[in-house]
């Protein structure tokens, strides 16, 4: 199997990583917490997490680890142009993310949140409402079954929705873009993410941190 080590954070790095991770069982996620990550910063191949150990091979940075997860654990298609939808997918998810980053540096308060819903009502959104229409009838982005699209949309969608970002929220996105939840909730109903979501609450039980996102 893969052995995984991320670092302990946000809903968006970390259970981006871990839902891909867990929906195969024999996946095993090491965490790094900010106590430990000194100790651990000088083995990565860059001094960043995640990296994933398969065997004798050392593989590192989000995106390609992703990709060879996905294809070891039959989340990603083998017909190429399937493969490339997958992927136009993925980056056309990740391409909206980074309008949000400058809000970052922002003091909190009502200007930084009406910026927020702002970016959000008018890009954010309505990429992924496109996106979530292109599935048609079926509960999945491409080809109809789950794939590395499906588990990046649905972790983005839940990390928006869980109110980590002060001025976005799970009744932003239910009020304007009912779609796009709609389609995170049929995700969270595949079996194997479902059963990964059980173990994980069974595990953790009234403290889920983050995970609460994703119930």
């Amino acid at each position: 199997g893969i052995n995984a080590e991320y670092m302990e954070a946000v809903v968006s790095t970390q259970s981006t990583w871990e839902a891909v991770v867990s929906t195969q069982s024999t996946w095993e996620a090491v965490v790094s917490t900010q106590s430990t990550w000194g100790k651990v910063k000088s083995t990565t191949p860059y001094g960043q997490m995640p990296v994933a150990t398969f065997g004798d091979q050392v593989c590192a940075q989000t995106m390609p680890i992703m990709r060879l997860v996905c294809k070891a654990g039959g989340l990603y298609p083998e017909d190429i142009f399937q493969a490339q939808k997958v992927d136009e997918y993925v980056a056309a998810a990740d391409e909206v993310y980074s309008v949000i980053t400058p809000t970052y540096k922002m003091a909190d308060g009502q200007e930084k949140n009406d910026l927020r819903q702002k970016l959000f009502r008018g890009t954010i959104g309505p990429r992924y409402a496109k996106l979530v229409a292109n599935r048609g009838d079926s509960p999945y982005l491409v080809g109809g079954a789950l794939s590395m699209a499906d588990i990046f949309c649905y972790c983005a969608i839940c990390d928006y929705a869980s109110g980590r970002l002060d001025g976005i929220s799970r009744e932003l996105i239910e009020k304007e873009f009912p779609d796009v939840l709609k389609y995170r909730n049929g995700i969270n109903g595949d079996e194997r993410v479902k059963a990964y979501l059980d173990k994980v609450k069974a595990a953790k039980g009234d403290a889920l941190g983050a995970w609460a996102a994703f119930q």
